[in-house]
């Protein structure tokens, strides 16, 4: 006797539209000028993609080359699956010397000492130095990025790939006097370079919301990441974008309460009205929506707006479909998609749309179509 095991559906789906992405990437090059480079950032699984493989191997049959990651790790997972396009590693740590040189990486660097240490491996390898403008993270003071690229240059191993930075508020207009300021002090360190006559194949400052709101001459190359999900960085004047993502569930429960009756956790939402109907959705803070959203999300059945209601739990959140013409059982909930974009979704947990995407937890089949 043959038993086959039969596998439960994923009731949650996180949808992935290629051909959104793909125009989507077509409007960003529109955007720029004809002779940037891009790299697709697609660290902390593409944003929560998860399928990271896949999403690159599709960036670069829609001709992206080169890709940054925040760890090492994740370079490794691209290189393991057969990825063979330039890889950078954002946030290189000192543990990863071998693995760096290994698997032909492209550190970041801003210190003396894992430049050294790299040396020390005498293979070749391509750099890019990270200056600090005013991020305060990572990077090396703006004083010591000549020392520090003469070091690169000076290594017969070793080659300056690229020089960056990183901006804070690209995406806040009323902090542009910081960005115009990051602007200038790395184009000081640009010309400290040129002078010195170092030369430096890619610069590299703006994110998604940089690369939209400012044009820096000297810079060649851009750092998109939800951009390409159609995800607009910034207010203003949006760029022509698709919404490549969509989160969809379903009711799993149906039940109807009085007046003054209360719905979750800690009473936080009680019933108004004479009667309610409240559906339950089989999605919580463990599959990325966050107890942030309790009593103030907005999600989608059979195209009518509905109100999330009570404390959001770890496996579910309520919602009131009273308003909702015969709602079932089975009746598909969308939370965010072509109804309302990821960026206002995430706005009821007053967060933003990068936190939204990258907590979606491992309980949501994630399809691309």
């Amino acid at each position: 006797m043959t038993t086959t095991l039969v596998k439960a559906p994923f009731v949650n789906q996180l949808t992935i539209n290629t051909q959104a992405i793909h125009t989507n990437l077509k409007q960003l090059r529109k955007h720029l000028p004809n002779d940037t480079r891009i790299m697709a950032i697609v660290k902390s699984s593409g944003y929560g993609v998860r399928d990271t493989v896949k999403l690159t191997k599709m960036l670069a049959s829609f001709g992206v080359d080169l890709f940054g990651l925040a760890y090492t790790h994740e370079a490794i997972h691209l290189r393991d699956a057969g990825i063979t396009e330039e890889l950078v590693v954002l946030t290189p740590l000192r543990e990863d010397l071998d693995a760096l040189v290994h698997y032909n990486l492209q550190p970041v660097v801003s210190d003396p000492d894992m430049v050294l240490n790299l040396s020390q491996k005498k293979t070749p390898l391509k750099l890019h130095l990270h200056v600090n403008t005013g991020m305060n993270r990572l990077g090396c003071p703006v004083q010591k990025a000549l020392p520090l690229a003469r070091l690169i240059t000076d290594d017969p191993f070793l080659r300056l790939e690229g020089v960056m930075t990183h901006f804070c508020s690209a995406d806040n207009p009323d902090q542009d006097p910081l960005t115009h300021q990051q602007i200038q002090q790395f184009r000081s360190v640009l010309n400290e370079l040129k002078a010195h006559e170092i030369p430096v194949p890619w610069i590299h400052a703006s994110n998604s919301a940089g690369a939209i709101r400012f044009h820096i001459p000297e810079c060649n190359l851009i750092r998109p990441g939800l951009t390409l999900y159609g995800i607009q960085p910034c207010d203003g004047e949006p760029l022509p974008l698709k919404c490549a993502l969509s989160l969809k569930s379903k009711l799993i429960g149906l039940h109807k309460c009085g007046r003054g009756e209360s719905v979750s956790y800690g009473r936080t939402y009680r019933i108004r009205n004479q009667e309610a109907l409240i559906g339950v959705i089989p999605l919580g803070y463990h599959d990325g929506i966050h107890r942030a959203y309790s009593n103030r999300a907005r999600v989608w059945v059979h195209g009518v707006e509905v109100p999330q209601v009570g404390t959001i739990c770890m496996d579910m959140m309520m919602v009131d479909v009273t308003e909702v013409p015969n709602a079932a059982i089975g009746d598909e909930v969308v939370l965010f998609g072509k109804e309302q974009p990821p960026e206002t979704f995430a706005s009821f947990g007053k967060t933003i749309a990068h936190e939204l995407i990258s907590c979606l937890g491992p309980r949501i089949e994630r399809t691309f179509i």
